[in-house]
Parts: structure tokens; C-alpha cells; sequence
């Protein structure tokens, strides 16, 4: 592969990249940002979401809980880049 210069007048903004790129970049570039979203997601979940877990896991609907917990990873990650707009 032949390494390429990128030309000057290429300016990308933080808000043009999508969720997956931003979240890319972020995992490269931050090691601890997994371990920083997790403990968010865990000491940000509220008590309605713990109860659904609970009741999903008693009841054998574990789909449920799954949706739950990856809704709320979802709000932390998301939550943290502070962008309006994005370019997908």
C-alpha cells in the first residue's frame, strides 16, 4: 500500500462523523473509555430499569433485560459525545 498525503484543505469535524466512527476513535484512543461507558451505564440506571431486568430475568424473558441494558450502554455512549447533529 502506498501512503497517501492527505490534502490540507480536508478539515472533518467531530459532528460529521457517525456514532460508529466516533465510537472507533474513541476505543483507540481512550483505553479506559469501555471501562468509563460500563460504570456510567451501571451507576446511571434507574430504578424502573432495574426492576424490568429483575422481572425479565424471574419471568425467563431474557430478551427483555438484554434490550434494556443495551438501551442504556446505548444513552451512555451517546450521551457523551454532546453533538447535535451527525452525518451517517
Amino acid at each position: 500500500m502506498k501512503n497517501e498525503k492527505l490534502p490540507d484543505d480536508l478539515h472533518i469535524q467531530w459532528s460529521d462523523l457517525s456514532h460508529r466512527a466516533r465510537s472507533l476513535i474513541s476505543l483507540d484512543c481512550e483505553p479506559n473509555y469501555v471501562r468509563a461507558m460500563l460504570d456510567r451505564a451501571v451507576l446511571t440506571m434507574g430504578e424502573d430499569k432495574i426492576e424490568g431486568i429483575e422481572q425479565s430475568l424471574r419471568s425467563g424473558e431474557s430478551e427483555i433485560a438484554k434490550n434494556i441494558i443495551f438501551d442504556q450502554l446505548l444513552d451512555c455512549i451517546f450521551d457523551d459525545v454532546h453533538v447535535e447533529g451527525y452525518i451517517n
